[in-house]
C-alpha cells in the first residue's frame, strides 16, 4: 500500500489516496471489531468502510469525537485532499496503536459506571 500512496501523491491523484486510505480504514475496523468479537454479533466482514466506521462507537465510545472528524473530514469545505489525507493517516495510527488499550479502558468505564 505505502508504494501504491506514494505513487498517487507523485501523480497528484489524491482522490485515489483516499480510497485507498478507505480501504486500509475498513481493515484495520474489522480487526478492531474482531477483537471485540464477543460482543459483536452483527456480519460486518461485507459492510463498507462507512457503515464500519459508524459501528465503531458504539463498542470504542472513547472514539466517537474521532470517528465523527474522520468521517465528515472530506466534506468540510476548507478541508483540502492533502488536509482530509492528514486526519486521515492520523486517526489511523492512533487508533491502530490504542484499540487494544481503550478495548481495556472502556471495560474499567463500564464497570465503574455499573457501581
Amino acid at each position: 500500500m505505502e508504494n501504491n500512496i506514494k505513487d498517487l501523491f507523485t501523480q497528484e491523484k489524491y482522490d485515489k489516496v483516499i480510497v485507498l486510505l478507505e480501504e486500509q480504514f475498513k481493515k484495520l475496523f474489522i480487526q478492531m471489531l474482531d477483537y471485540k468479537s464477543e460482543e459483536s454479533d452483527s456480519d460486518y466482514n461485507s459492510l463498507d468502510y462507512r457503515k464500519l466506521a459508524i459501528m465503531i462507537p458504539d463498542y470504542y465510545p472513547r472514539y466517537t469525537q474521532d470517528i465523527i472528524n474522520l468521517t465528515h473530514a472530506e466534506y468540510r469545505e476548507d478541508n483540502t485532499y492533502l488536509d482530509v489525507i492528514n486526519i486521515m493517516l492520523s486517526l489511523y495510527s492512533y487508533f491502530q496503536d490504542t484499540y487494544k488499550e481503550a478495548y481495556e479502558e472502556d471495560d474499567d468505564y463500564e464497570i465503574e459506571e455499573l457501581t
